[in-house]
């Protein structure tokens, strides 16, 4: 678990190199002990990696992989987090179709959860699959609704008022 996340904070720093080779450590030591949930982790955060690279298809396989995993062994909020990150993908990747039933079903699924910062999360997701459908007006509500969530939690950062702001005034 530390390995993996450890490759999470090496993502978070761009070093892409290391932290692929951690996570795959840590996806082979979680299935030398046969943990499914620490491996479906690992994976999760391999698909991550190659989303913050922008490599879409793989990110896709793996986000995939880990949610067939956790529906088998029951984990919802991993489950919701998957099913987050392949709607995400499918809308790059214009498939509206897909990425909005990926992302209701993960709204479902956190709302089930009472997870403010995941649903906040999935309706961001929503807002954009919104604007990249040419739905401006629907778009701009789910933004609003983003911000009074995340904002409501204590979420929102400066980044993000400036990120909004820049979104906002893209869509006027």
């Amino acid at each position: 678990r530390a390995l993996a996340m450890l490759g999470l904070f090496l993502t978070d720093k761009k070093d892409f190199v290391s932290a692929q080779s951690v996570l795959e450590e840590s996806k082979a030591l979680f299935q030398e002990v046969h943990d499914e949930w620490g491996y479906a982790h690992a994976i999760l955060c391999l698909g991550f990696a190659a989303y913050s690279q922008d490599d879409q298809p793989t990110s896709l396989i793996l986000n995939e992989q880990a949610l067939a995993i956790f529906r088998k062994i029951g984990d919802r909020y991993f489950m919701s987090v998957c099913l987050r990150y392949i709607g995400d993908l499918h809308i790059k990747q214009d498939n509206l179709t897909h990425g909005e039933a990926a992302l209701r079903e993960s709204l479902i699924l956190v709302r089930q959860l009472d997870s403010k910062y995941e649903i906040a999360a999935v309706i961001w997701r929503l807002s954009k699959a919104a604007q990249h459908a040419g739905n401006r007006a629907r778009a701009i509500c789910l933004y609003w609704a983003t911000k009074k969530l995340f904002d409501s939690i204590g979420a929102w950062s400066e980044e993000d008022e400036s990120d909004f702001k820049n979104t906002m005034a893209s869509r006027r």
